[in-house]
């Protein structure tokens, strides 16, 4: 009995070691005199014939998630605590596997200079359309007890979302003043009739048009309706033609940031899958930096789960035919890249959430075997994935004054730049630091290409260096404030998404094409293999709320499976 007893100590440490146990009873036909008790949470009754029965009851079901971005740490968070607070039987052991060597994915605080430690979001910035009801402020404050920023200019951003009322989200922003090419301010009857054209092309048309269809662009509402003013608005002659387009090449490229992809390459009808959750746009306090470190402390420190850094996966081997708990599970295999020694290795699991990006996939990064469904490769062709960069500037003095966000409008699409002061948001650990300013320079459609250009066999020499980019930048504020008047940065950092290996770009946009199935397709489980992921969402894709949500709808499907004792793997 002492031996049997020692077996099943090994066996429940063993269990306890990567996971939390809530609770755990064996029971044995007819009680004997022979019980063991461990701690106050752990009690077995047992006889030498029901041992090997109970033992393999411990076998805790194991469940890894691919990528620690936020529809990965939501899978996370939500399985472990459903499985917690709904008393689920069992040993739930999670494990969140993560190529970076840090977690948030696209969500990535970054200090900028080692001398103060100043912190800025070089990927997710806000918390968009912060509403009661979103996830992520509901989290922020309910469960992690943190807040957002208070802004101090009254010229905080509130950016007209995706979804309809584009031009009356716009008029509810506060000033964005544009100025032209030769560095002087935009007239104000050529942004007025920009602005009206623009956004009358964007939300003026009808779902039952026989001529708006999933293949119908931005870009073709855009064009249609300057012939429509050209032939009704007389006073249309009257304005500079060639500043109203750059004034329209300026509404374009903020668009372009806001959508995800080029204008030509939204799909006007799919866009509006989009639901905005209303609210405004908000900054968590801290950068999301404060977000990342309270989550990743709940999930180690209180809910058990183990997350391991700096460990891609490039494979992963599932069972198609292991659906709705079925005793047949063949479990699911994940290979992670060779290290230095040559030498990979491989994580077996039961079930595996796989929530990297959909660039990540459309460039077939990780391979499956089986192989992903034809129908569902299509699918995820069919989708975009955009890019949207930043040139964040560091200044030892705000030479722009009480400006909260501007930009040049141009000629030339590649030159048209859009700025955002973010010095009320920025986190300075070192309180004796000078007092100075941070610009962000916004890269989004032609001007992110000509930063970030990759040619189709992945060459990436045809774009700018960081210094070209930094240069073309400064050049454009030297054009606005003066030459004089704009020093070289204290420290500067351009981001690259799209030749980032584990993202490929920034987020997802409707593709003109694509289509609602499509969506349902990439989110629907194979088997023991299941997705999330904010491309996965058809009505807050490209945002970090989405991306949670999508994590928490796995988890509630997880846990039904779980739900079936015959779940884990033959």
């Amino acid at each position: 009995m002492r031996q049997h007893c020692r077996d099943l100590l090994s066996t429940l440490l063993l269990s306890t070691s990567c996971g939390r146990i809530n609770s755990i009873s064996l029971n044995s036909v007819s009680r004997t005199s022979n019980s063991i008790s461990i701690g106050s949470t752990i009690s077995a009754d047992f006889d030498r014939q029901l041992l090997p029965q109970q033992q393999q009851q411990q076998q805790p079901l194991k469940v890894v998630v691919v990528g620690a971005g936020f529809s990965g740490l939501s899978t996370a968070y939500h399985l472990l605590r459903g499985h917690s607070n709904n008393n689920r039987p069992g040993i739930l052991e999670v494990r969140i596997v993560e190529a970076r060597d840090r977690i948030g994915g696209r969500v990535h605080p970054f200090s900028l200079d080692d001398e103060t430690d100043t912190m800025v979001d070089l990927g997710g910035q806000w918390l968009h359309e912060a509403s009661e009801t979103n996830p992520i402020r509901r989290l922020m404050e309910d469960d992690l007890h943190l807040g957002f920023i208070v802004p101090k200019k009254k010229s905080q951003e509130k950016r007209p979302r995706k979804g309809r009322q584009r031009q009356q989200q716009q008029q509810q922003q506060t000033k964005n003043v544009i100025f032209d090419q030769d560095g002087t301010r935009m007239a104000t009857a050529v942004v007025k009739k920009a602005t009206n054209i623009f956004y009358k092309a964007l939300d003026q048309y009808e779902y039952d048009d026989p001529d708006i269809t999933p293949t119908t662009s931005f870009q073709d509402l855009l064009q249609q309706q300057l012939q429509l003013e050209r032939l009704s608005d007389r006073r249309l002659e009257r304005i500079d033609g060639p500043a109203l387009q750059r004034a329209l090449n300026y509404l374009t490229h903020k668009t372009e940031g806001y959508e995800g992809g080029r204008l030509h390459e939204v799909s006007a009808l799919m866009a509006d899958m989009y639901q905005n959750k209303g609210g405004p746009d908000r900054l968590p306090q801290g950068t999301y930096a404060s977000v990342l470190r309270k989550l990743q402390d709940q999930l180690e420190q209180t809910m058990g789960c183990r997350i391991q850094l700096n460990s891609p996966v490039t494979s992963i081997a599932y069972d198609p035919l292991a659906e709705n708990g079925s005793p047949n599970n063949k479990g699911v295999i994940l290979t992670i890249e060779a290290d230095q020694d040559g030498t990979a290795t491989t994580i077996q699991c039961d079930y595996c959430v796989c929530t990297v990006p959909l660039g990540v996939l459309q460039q077939g990064r990780i391979q499956f075997d089986p192989p992903l469904p034809t129908h569902r490769l299509g699918a995820i062709q069919g989708m975009g994935m955009g890019l949207l960069n930043k040139i964040v500037l560091k200044f030892d003095e705000c030479f722009w004054g009480e400006l909260k966000q501007f930009g040049l409008a141009h000629d030339d699409p590649t030159q048209v730049k859009t700025f955002y002061d973010c010095s009320d948001e920025i986190v300075v650990t070192d309180s004796d630091a000078p007092s100075g300013g941070i610009l962000i320079h916004f890269l989004a459609g032609a001007a992110a290409d000509h930063v970030e250009f990759v040619d189709a066999n992945g060459n990436s020499n045809a774009g700018l260096s960081d210094e070209e980019a930094v240069a073309e930048s400064l050049v454009s504020l030297r054009c606005i404030f003066g030459v004089e008047n704009v020093p070289q940065p204290s420290a500067t950092k351009v981001t690259r998404w799209r030749q980032d290996p584990y993202s490929c770009g920034s987020y997802s946009f409707t593709k003109v094409g694509s289509t609602e199935d499509m969506y349902s397709e990439v989110a629907s489980p194979l088997g023991n293999l299941l997705f999330a992921g904010e491309h996965t969402s058809k009505t807050t894709h490209s945002t970090v709320h989405g991306a949670w949500e999508t994590g928490e709808r796995e988890a509630q499907r997880l846990l039904k499976l779980l739900a079936s004792s015959n779940s884990r793997v033959t």
